[in-house]
């Protein structure tokens, strides 16, 4: 499995570390990821937004990874962000990714 690394500095971003350390963590299968790890760094202002070097976010990693504990953390978090601004395309997207979430935790 191989790593993608957010490529910032402190100097660019106060929270480059935390974020470096949330895109890891939630870079892993699901099995490795350490779920309060992961509440705390959002608690401590790691960007929910963050991006791989790629330009994968934090929702799609989680997503790839089966990941749908964070995956909901992580929708409640950019929910919460008022600087997050929803296009409606956006929106329907994570609508959907919702209704599968909700679908998988019935089963």
């Amino acid at each position: 499995l191989g790593l993608c690394v957010i490529m910032a500095t402190i100097e660019d971003d106060p929270f480059a570390a935390l974020n470096t350390k949330l895109l890891h963590e939630i870079n892993k299968p699901r099995a490795l990821v350490e779920f309060q790890l992961v509440k705390h760094l959002l608690k401590s202002r790691a960007n929910a937004n963050t991006k791989n070097d790629e330009g994968e976010s934090l929702l799609i990693l989680a997503s790839k990874h089966g990941n749908y504990q964070v995956v909901k953390l992580l929708l409640t978090e950019i929910e919460r962000e008022s600087s997050f601004k929803f296009c409606m395309p956006v929106f329907e997207r994570i609508m959907r990714v919702i209704r599968i979430i909700t679908d998988h935790d019935e089963e």
